[in-house]
């Protein structure tokens, strides 16, 4: 599959908070109770993706006219990684997280933090980072994860 990453502009915003939604709502839901699912959806309506796009670098992928999924990223922290769920397993969520790995140390970042959802713990320690404290949230409880990047030379 072609995957092409791009900045996000406003105009994605409806389109990236359907997938974020639907995402939330499918992939989630296995490991978090309903009311917590729809505490974390109220995150990601359109008006608070475009929120986000001010805070945030945000990125869309897509394979050819489909958007098929979504990261971003502010200091050394990355945010909300979400793969459409039919796509999910071929590699898309990693090329993301490898997409803002590469990125990171441009901008003289040495590691990469992130809150990994109950569901995404396992994506995540495949990729090398590491479990730093499981933090209690009203939205979902997260692992504080961390990934010490390799040095540009």
């Amino acid at each position: 599959m072609h995957l092409e990453i791009k900045p996000a502009t406003s105009d994605d915003a409806e389109a990236i908070s359907r997938l974020t939604l639907d995402c939330i709502r499918t992939t989630n839901s296995s490991d978090y109770p309903a009311d917590v699912i729809e505490r974390t959806c109220e995150n990601f309506t359109p008006e608070r993706v475009l929120v986000k796009m001010l805070e945030r670098r945000l990125f869309i992928a897509c394979s050819g006219d489909a958007l098929v999924a979504t990261v971003s990223y502010s200091g050394n922290t990355l945010h909300s990684l979400f793969v459409k769920p039919d796509a999910q397993g071929r590699g898309i969520g990693r090329k993301l997280v490898r997409f803002v790995e590469e990125l990171a140390p441009t901008q003289g970042l040495r590691e990469i933090e992130l809150h990994a959802s109950v569901t995404a713990r396992t994506f995540y320690r495949r990729l090398n980072y590491v479990e730093i404290a499981f933090e209690e949230r009203m939205d979902g409880s997260t692992y504080l994860m961390r990934k010490v990047l390799p040095v540009l030379r």
